[in-house]
């Protein structure tokens, strides 16, 4: 027995060694930041879907898919007449008096009340309301299949107000998100809408922008940097933004502001551009050395005041937080920290998801911005009210002064609409909204 153990003893001491300089088969874990999940998610469906000739999914199958759907539930109708099995079809049965994410609002500029806006939802189409100003205002949506098309941006024609613009798809969404299928125009005042077959590859339309002199429109897109179009729409072009292959980040825009100065100002994912003729080659970056302008940001939000166009705040995601507030006086050139907004959550904050800011036209140094949550400065920036309006629902994607209408403000966000006039507290304009997202559901065990 003693000579089997003195046998194993170098056998044993020989596999401890080994052990010691073997590569460990284990792995550390990392978790993956919540914005680059999503992100990673976005980009795997698209690869799923597209075509692999042309990069991107054409409009047209889009469309043909979607009709056929429709063509084949009528055909299910027909069948359902008499049949008590297949005549189990879903009904809409609400709830009606709560709304969804939201990330476009425009007021109408045909109605000189000022109380017709359309609004866009991340999964329930294009709405529109003409009489938002009441305490119960009637919605109705855009027929067909712009149902459950994504709507992210809005623009109306301030020289021809009957062509109005909707740009489709969004780039993050908090679990549910969907790409577009290019921009949407109406030509008589928004009774009637069609997709725009050139913009087929604009799968994420962040900002629509209609110049008030010229009647371009621009459109700030996710990987086609901002693109132009002379023509109401029919065709467009790339000014701004480089020619593939590039770091998509590149082509990456995000807003798009007019200055009463004549110049349009667009916000990428780390800086500003600024164009005197929007042409190709003509987009000055202003956020160079020594201007001041913070480093670190993967997304910005842009505001430019009507009162005095020189002025102008940005506000971005610093690494899913959002940053602190900056201002330029001087068109762009040069940027000054003002303050820190504090709108994220207890704790937590997802500017990559939900952030925004605005000034107010009427007074250059009236800013809102949210995110998680909203404050308000009237010192340009400088102090803040947090947790302003807390009655309001959270994660904001949208705020919009009325530029005719003092004191009227609107906030899109996850809870949907909501409307402020004067020093009246907001009030929620969503019943008939009907364009939550859900994330489950159950059947109630006796109810059934």
């Amino acid at each position: 027995m003693k000579r089997i153990l003195l046998s194993l003893i170098p056998i044993i001491a020989v596999a401890i060694i080994a052990l010691q300089y073997y590569p460990s088969q284990t792995t550390e874990t990392k978790r993956i930041p919540k914005d680059q999940r999503i992100k990673g998610a976005l980009e795997e469906d698209s690869v799923r879907t597209y075509d692999p000739a042309l990069g991107y999914v054409p409009v047209e199958r889009k469309i043909a898919a979607l009709e056929e759907a429709i063509r084949l539930q009528k055909e299910v109708d027909l069948m359902s007449r008499n049949n008590s099995i297949l005549n189990n079809r879903w009904r809409e049965r609400g709830p009606n008096n709560i709304g969804g994410r939201t990330r476009a609002i425009l007021i109408d500029q045909n109605d000189p009340n000022r109380e017709t806006i359309w609004a866009g939802g991340v999964s329930g189409g294009l709405w529109r309301s003409r009489d938002i100003t009441n305490s119960d205002p009637k919605w109705e949506i855009m027929s067909n299949y712009f149902e459950s098309m994504t709507i992210g941006s809005l623009a109306q024609d301030p020289i021809e107000p009957n062509f109005i613009y909707a740009g489709t798809g969004e780039a993050v969404g908090n679990s549910v998100r969907f790409a577009g299928m290019g921009i949407l125009r109406s030509t008589d005042s928004g009774e009637t809408w069609e997709l725009m077959p050139s913009t087929s590859s604009f799968t994420v339309t962040r900002s629509l922008l209609v110049h008030p002199e010229t009647g371009d429109v621009y459109a700030a897109t996710r990987t086609k940097g901002i693109q132009r179009s002379q023509d109401h729409g029919v065709t467009w072009e790339k000014v701004a933004g480089y020619v593939a292959p590039v770091d998509f980040a590149t082509n990456n825009y995000f807003d798009l502001q007019y200055s009463p100065n004549g110049y349009i100002y667009a916000s990428t994912a780390s800086g500003v551009r600024r164009s005197a003729t929007g042409d190709p080659g003509d987009w000055t970056t202003l956020t160079g050395s020594g201007s001041g302008f913070p480093g670190g940001l993967s997304r910005v939000e842009l505001t430019v005041s009507k009162s005095e166009p020189n002025t102008m705040y940005i506000i971005g995601d610093a690494g899913n937080s959002s940053s602190e507030v900056h201002a330029s006086y001087d068109g762009g050139e040069t940027w000054v920290l003002r303050g820190d907004p504090d709108i994220g959550g207890q704790g937590y904050s997802q500017a990559w998801y939900d952030l925004d800011i605005a000034v107010n036209p009427f007074n250059a140094d009236h800013i809102i911005a949210g995110e998680i949550r909203l404050s308000q400065s009237f010192d340009g920036g400088l102090t803040w009210t947090n947790n302003l309006y807390s009655s309001v629902h959270v994660d904001h994607h949208k705020i919009h002064f009325d530029e005719e209408v003092e004191g009227n403000i609107y906030f899109g966000n996850d809870g949907g609409v909501y409307w402020k006039s004067g020093t009246a507290s907001p009030k929620d304009r969503n019943f008939g909204y009907n364009i939550t997202q859900f994330y489950g559901g159950a059947i109630h065990p006796e109810a059934g």
